[in-house]
């Protein structure tokens, strides 16, 4: 056993003759790589790093409904409620009903709360000419420990393809469930558009069996960018198109939207949704993907029946930006997807992957071979993926990265195996989050405790547990 991790570790971390891993030190053209993440702009944008703490109503309070606080604290609050009506106080004894009365009177530093229940909607929820500031963001949060569910009810009419249309600034939505904005007669593009909208977050939506899932894009026609929003926690499921042959239907889009913007995606999830999991077409600016899992994308879902695309992470497209860093994702997982794991699509812009892993896609775990761009693999793993564990042009590198199971990997096949993992079963990926709005915390692609890819990475800056950080995206304990 010992010779047999000796040697399969040696092929980690020496295989520059290879040309499939390469030390990170240069491309093939002898141009030195850059650090990881530091020329991606706005990665320290502020108000990213840290969404949930809004200094008007406390983390703490949020995510427990026993404080025995005022869920007000002071700020000005308005209360929503399935059996509210609009012409009510808006109080929490005599709740609207609809978004669109709050939206009349909310202003920088308000609270919205929805109570729990099921809200049938009569019209489409339109929310614009409302915004906050940097200082003080509006608030549309579910009520602590409740649950609203916002759906169309049997009078609700689509327009335009939009369940619910969003157009401001500095504005954080948490704790909503969208699900249901279709029917027989139309596609819907999104159950929620945010458009021409920056500074938001998006944090603990569960956006489900609808259209398809949450888009954020610029103006439409060229109106204004959206910039520097923020996806947490959130999860897009069960989302299908049937009348363009499903391939519409992508979990989380943003898409068309400007250079020179910056969005981040962190803890979320993708899965069920009949085209594309996160789908990040026509965006001309930087996308940074943090700790997500998308999975059994590209089927009608809960079938066997070929869907739309079916990539996890769908990269481009994008113009023609071939020495600039648009796509960051980060410790991040790509299982069973009808395509690709991660694709870089028709994106002409450089895109790095780090700390990943890649699992039983039907075609190819990496799959970053259109034109020849300086693509970076970095610490990722590839594991028993149909055609390629992973395919780039001869200027692109992997660096610390490991192989295994099916398709072509040259030397690197049979490097990678069930044993170096605790568990192969994603039972629980779908699972519960924690109450803090966390991903579940499962077995599923942890390293095995006497795996070779423990301290098997390349040091990218980050903590990491032992001698050097591990392959994939879960640090041994």
């Amino acid at each position: 056993m010992k010779i047999r991790q000796a040697r399969r570790l040696l092929a980690l971390v020496a295989v520059a003759s290879s040309g499939a891993c390469g030390d990170g030190g240069a491309n093939d053209a002898g141009t030195p790589l850059d650090a990881p993440g530091l020329d991606a702009p706005g990665l320290d944008a502020p108000g990213l790093d840290a969404p949930g703490t809004d200094a008007a109503v406390p983390d703490a309070w949020s995510a427990s409904p026993d404080t025995g606080l005022d869920p007000c604290l002071g700020a000005t609050c308005y209360f929503l409620a399935p059996d509210g009506h609009d012409d009510g106080a808006g109080t929490m004894a005599d709740p609207w009903f609809s978004l669109e009365r709050a939206w009349e009177v909310v202003g920088p530093g308000d609270i919205v709360y929805l109570r729990g229940g099921t809200y049938d909607l009569h019209t489409k929820p339109v929310l614009v000419g409302r915004s906050g500031t940097a200082e003080a963001r509006i608030h549309v949060w579910a009520y602590p420990g409740e649950t609203p569910i916002l759906r169309p009810g049997p009078d609700y009419v689509l327009e335009e393809y939009v369940g619910i249309f969003f157009t401001g600034d500095y504005v954080h939505f948490r704790g909503l469930e969208l699900t249901g904005f279709r029917n027989v007669d139309h596609f819907v593009a999104a159950a929620l558009r945010a458009e021409a909208s920056s500074h938001n977050v998006f944090e603990r939506l569960n956006v489900h069996h609808n259209g398809s899932g949450l888009r954020i894009q610029d103006g439409d026609g060229g109106g204004p960018a959206s910039d520097d929003n923020l996806v947490i926690d959130s999860d897009f499921h069960h989302n299908e198109d049937p009348f363009t042959g499903y391939g519409n239907a992508d979990g989380l889009q943003i898409a068309y939207v400007s250079a020179g913007t910056h969005h981040v995606v962190r803890g979320c999830r993708a899965w069920a949704n009949s085209d594309d999991g996160f789908d990040f077409f026509a965006n001309e600016g930087h996308v940074l993907v943090e700790d997500s899992w998308s999975w059994r994308n590209g089927w009608i879902p809960d079938t066997e029946t070929v869907g739309g695309n079916g990539d996890g992470f769908k990269l481009g497209i994008t113009g023609d930006h071939p020495d600039e860093l648009l796509r960051t994702i980060r410790r991040s997982i790509a299982f069973h997807n009808r395509l690709s794991g991660f694709h870089s699509e028709e994106g002409n812009a450089r895109m790095e992957v780090f700390h990943s892993v890649a699992y039983d896609n039907g075609e190819n775990g990496f799959h970053f071979d259109y034109l020849n761009l300086a693509h970076l693999l970095r610490n990722d793993i590839a594991l028993d993926n149909g055609w390629h564990p992973y395919s780039l042009g001869s200027a692109g590198v992997t660096d610390h990265c490991a192989y295994g199971g099916g398709g072509e990997g040259g030397s690197w096949a049979n490097i990678v195996s069930a044993a170096d993992f605790e568990s192969l079963s994603p039972a629980g990926l779908d699972g519960p989050r924690g109450a803090d709005g966390s991903l579940p915390t499962i077995p599923f692609l942890r390293l095995a405790a006497g795996s070779d890819l423990i301290d098997a990475g390349a040091d990218l800056g980050d903590p990491f547990l032992g001698g050097a950080p591990d392959l994939g995206p879960f640090e041994r304990e």
